[in-house]
């Protein structure tokens, strides 16, 4: 479920104004930034890195990051297609998360590593194809694994190779 994170930051005499302005550089990427100003009220950013140019007194400054808080990594719809494979197949995958890693590890009987392919993810379909090559005729297992900033979500099944 999205909310609303916020937290308070407070700087003292220590810091310079361009340590000041990376820190708000770290902390707002993708936020709503809300900076208090004690005399000044409430400052957008380029604000406040204007008034700490001009030498106003770092104690005073109070930032406050609101960030939508994500959802939870879901993985749904995982599925290879065509089981049984004779050329090759594609792993297809559904996730609310763009830019989580998915990997795909194929396995022989055994447990030992076939392959390994990795790609960035969209929200929404995704795809990851894979070609069996000299592979023999044979049962193997595979694991699709999405690793996001919300999460990660380890899946397994079989597939079958027939040429």
């Amino acid at each position: 479920m999205s909310g609303i994170i916020s937290k308070l930051i407070s700087y003292d005499n220590s810091l310079s104004p361009s340590a000041i302005y990376t820190l708000i550089q770290a902390n707002s990427s993708d936020s709503t930034l809300k900076t208090s100003l004690k005399g000044y009220g409430t400052l957008n950013t380029e604000s406040l890195l204007s008034a700490l140019e001009v030498g106003v007194d770092q104690t005073s400054i109070a930032l406050e990051i609101e960030t939508e808080a994500s959802d939870p990594l879901t993985l749904t719809r995982v599925l290879n297609f065509p089981n049984p494979i004779s050329t090759s197949t594609t792993f297809g995958f559904e996730t609310n998360t763009a830019g989580a890693t998915a990997k795909v590890t194929i396995y022989d009987i055994h447990g030992s590593v076939l392959e390994t392919l990795t790609q960035t993810t969209v929200s929404g379909y995704n795809r990851i194809s894979w070609t069996p090559g000299t592979v023999p005729n044979g049962t193997y297992l595979y694991t699709l694994n999405v690793n996001g900033d919300t999460g990660e979500i380890l899946k397994k099944s079989t597939l079958t190779v027939l040429k």
